[in-house]
């Protein structure tokens, strides 16, 4: 049966004065000695800016900050890790192809990509060490897998700018063949025009020209 000295820390349930507080204030405590200060000031604050049932010391402060503190900041930083993957995997979901289908390649290589730097960082240089020296291939099926997803996904990117660069190509001659259509509505409009205007005139001319003749024509007596 385990005493509670055998359970670990991450595992106990804290009792101490600030363990007691509401998470939103923990967190408050957690924020402000991420940002450097001192036990002294997050306490004066705490007990000049809020209705506590005890007074805290500077004291229970450094102990908050040795025990819980501790678990919240390696917490914190996971998540920090982590998040930029979920909104990295987010962006490429949202990006899709004109067919309709998300490009999930490039979302499982970038993943995978993370994943494996991201657990090489995490590791001990002295247990990669250990490693490799155990298992000497193993460091040349790492780079040899990261290598093949590399250029794996150049490749892909190379095919989407290809891509990209055609759909440009095919853009602009719509344009242009659209600019050209719009010039040939308007010069024919203007021919129409200018045609309508000529029609007008001869049709006023003769007019004019057949008054005249009723004009000279004699008078039938």
């Amino acid at each position: 049966m385990n005493t509670p000295n055998d359970i670990p820390p991450s595992k106990r349930r804290r009792s101490g004065k600030i363990a007691r507080f509401p998470v939103e204030l923990r967190n408050l405590i957690n924020q402000s000695l991420r940002n450097g200060h001192t036990y002294p000031v997050i306490a004066h604050r705490l007990n000049n800016d809020y209705e506590l049932d005890e007074f805290i010391l500077p004291e229970n402060i450094g102990q908050w900050s040795r025990g819980g503190y501790r678990e919240w900041l390696k917490q914190q930083e996971q998540f920090e890790r982590s998040h930029p993957r979920s909104l990295e995997a987010s962006a490429l979901l949202g990006q899709i192809t004109p067919d309709g289908a998300p490009r999930s390649g490039d979302l499982c290589e970038n993943l995978i990509l993370n994943l494996i730097t991201q657990g090489v960082q995490d590791l001990d240089p002295q247990t990669l060490k250990t490693l490799f020296a155990s298992d000497p291939d193993a460091f040349f099926r790492l780079t040899d897998r990261l290598a093949k997803l590399i250029a794996q996904r150049t490749r892909r990117q190379h095919a989407n700018l290809e891509a990209r660069k055609f759909d440009h190509v095919l853009h602009l001659q719509k344009q242009r063949e659209e600019k050209d259509r719009h010039a040939e509505l308007r010069r024919l409009g203007r021919d129409d025009a200018m045609n309508q205007i000529l029609a007008a005139r001869a049709e006023a001319r003769a007019s004019s020209n057949e008054a005249k003749l009723q004009q000279t024509r004699p008078n039938d007596t």
